[in-house]
Formats: C-alpha cells, structure tokens, sequence
C-alpha cells in the first residue's frame, strides 16, 4: 500500500488557495510560491522504511584457560548489529559450569566481565577449585540499549585439573654459552623474554628442568617470565630479577700439541678451539724440568702454530699453550710437549 506524503498535501491546499486568488484576478501573487513548490519536489511517494531490530551481533569466539585455580575468559565484542548498524552495547552475560551444552544456559553461573578502556575486547575471572576434575562449558551474549540480546557465542569447553604450581627455585645464571635458567618442578615450561621495548615475547617453549638462551649478549640486562604449562591450564606466572651477564669464561684449552725440531728452531702446531670470541693463543716454554714462561710476542699468537727461533743446540724444552678470548680471558695451558733442538 502507498503511503501519500505531506508534500501531496500541501500542494491540495496550495490549489485551493490558488483558484480563490484567480477569481480574485490575483494569481501573479502566487506564480514564486508556486515555482518554490515545484521544485520542492511535492508528492513523493515512498515505500515506509521498517524500524531497526537492534539485535546484536554474536560473539564470534571466546578464549577459555584455567591459570593456577582461575578461570580466564577473554573475547571481542561485536561493534554492529545484524543489520550492520552501530551498536551500543547495555550488558554482557557470560555463563560458565559443567552443564549439558544440548541443556545451555541451564545450570552455568554468571560471571561477571570488565571491557576494555576501547570497548572493544572483554574479560573475566573466576574461582574454578569447585569444578576441579570437571569438564565445564563457557558462553557470552550480549545486550544492545534498546534491550535486544544476541544469540550465545559458540561454546567453549575446559577440563579442570588440579592447579598447576608455579616455577620453584628459579635461577637465572651466565654461562658461557649466554644465560642459563634452572628451575623447579621438571615441567613443560613457557619462556617469554623481555625485548628492548619491554614487552615479554615467547622465547621457547621447554620439556625439562632448564633453558640455555643462546641469544643473550654479554653486558646487557635480561630479564625472563616462566609459566607452567599443561594443555589449556597454566600456572601463575614467574619473573625473574634482571640479570646482566659477564664474560668470565676463558675459551676452551688448545689440544693437539706437536713439537718438530727443525734446522735452529723448533715448531710448534695444535688444534683451534672453535669458540666464536677467540683473540688467539700464548706459548709457553720450560727448560728442561724449570718453570714455565711466555716465548714469542707480547699480543696472543693468531695462527694455530709457532716457530721458536730463540733455541739453543742440543737443549731439550717443554712447551704448552692456552687460548685467550677477545677480552683477555685466558684458558689453562695445554697437556706440554717435549723437545730438544738439535745440535
């Protein structure tokens, strides 16, 4: 059925007053009237707009965990309705408890949320030890101003287990190799570390008692956050001091030592540690069954071998060597060797 606008009538008493003033022989009065009436665009017929319903739409999807004896719960709210109209959202209800899902809502408890400062995402927590060894169902809806509720969010299940400890005895460590952390129960361990920015990114995820993070330098602070981990469960969280590890760790002892009398010198060779810091190597030689001091130039030796020309004929010497790193950490000296030069 047509719906006849106001403009049509407008334009009926516009006629009427119209002819009146043409008997009146005064229509020229009415000719701007008439020409802004035209162009007004007077009886428009329209097909009546519906009112919005206002429904919002669902949550899409909710994320579940359990952390320690908690039940964590976070999801994005919907911006729009299902006519894609902006949406003002009035209330949320989350339901959660071990309920039958063909039974849904019946039986779960409410829980209450906090959204975020934006209005875009939501949370909420509560105590979970009444459902440990229970499989429980979770789902949220929400309201719109005008009293309009969505449908549920898919539902999301949680098998609670006993709460997870958190880390024990943890401790950070320098090694060689970078930073070690240790730990106490032998878990599957989560490992975020602290980035140049302060935000905490996974590192590793580890099976065992502890991590080497290999990546660590040597004069700059790290900092690591260590979770237990067991399927959708977690414990509560652990963070470490700061810890700026030093490099007091001399490379590895040279091995392989061989000494070769030669024509007025006596050579030396041995085998390169493979240590990525490593500057080079310092010789020492004893007479005969004296103590041992360094031979050859005062900056560590670079190649893996040495020419003693300082000899003299027919005297027997020990020789051994150690490594040295870029900033003088100095290794033990090799198993010696000896030999005596010829005459």
């Amino acid at each position: 059925m047509k719906t006849v606008g106001q403009p049509i009538l407008a334009a009926a008493s516009f006629q009427a007053a119209f002819r009146s003033r043409l008997k009146a022989g005064r229509s020229q009065d009415w000719l701007p009237h008439l020409f802004c009436l035209l162009l007004s665009g007077c009886a428009y017929v329209g097909e009546p707009l519906p009112p919005a319903l206002n429904i919002p739409r669902r949550v899409p999807a909710i994320v579940v965990e359990q952390v320690g004896s908690r039940l964590t719960v976070q999801f994005e709210l919907p911006l729009q309705t299902t006519e894609t109209l902006p949406l003002q959202i009035e209330s949320i209800e989350l339901r959660a408890g071990p309920v039958d899902p063909g039974a849904w809502p019946a039986g779960a408890q409410p829980i209450n949320t906090t959204r975020s400062v934006d209005g875009k995402t939501a949370s909420a927590s509560a105590e979970l030890t009444p459902w440990v060894g229970k499989r429980i169902i979770a789902g949220v809806r929400v309201q719109s101003k005008q009293g309009k509720w969505s449908e549920w969010s898919p539902l999301a299940p949680l098998d609670v287990i006993q709460p997870l400890a958190p880390p024990a005895d943890v401790k950070p460590e320098a090694v060689p190799e970078g930073v070690r952390l240790s730990w106490r129960p032998g878990v599957a361990m989560r490992i975020e570390r602290r980035s140049a920015n302060g935000t905490f990114t996974e590192a590793a995820m580890v099976e065992g008692a502890e991590w080497i993070d290999k990546q660590a330098r040597f004069g700059e602070e790290q900092q690591y956050r260590l979770t237990a981990m067991s399927g959708k469960a977690r414990s509560e969280t652990f963070t470490t001091p700061g810890i700026t590890p030093q490099d007091a760790f001399a490379p590895a002892v040279p091995g392989g030592l061989t000494g070769v009398a030669g024509l007025g010198s006596i050579e030396l060779s041995w085998e390169r540690p493979a240590d990525a810091d490593l500057a080079g190597f310092r010789v020492y030689r004893a007479t005969g069954t004296g103590e041992f001091a360094r031979v050859g130039p005062a900056e560590p030796v670079a190649a893996a071998s040495f020419s003693d020309r300082t000899v003299q004929a027919g005297v027997s010497y020990r020789y051994a060597v150690s490594s040295v790193d870029q900033i003088g950490n100095e290794s033990p000296r090799s198993q010696p060797v000896a030999v005596t030069a010829p005459n």
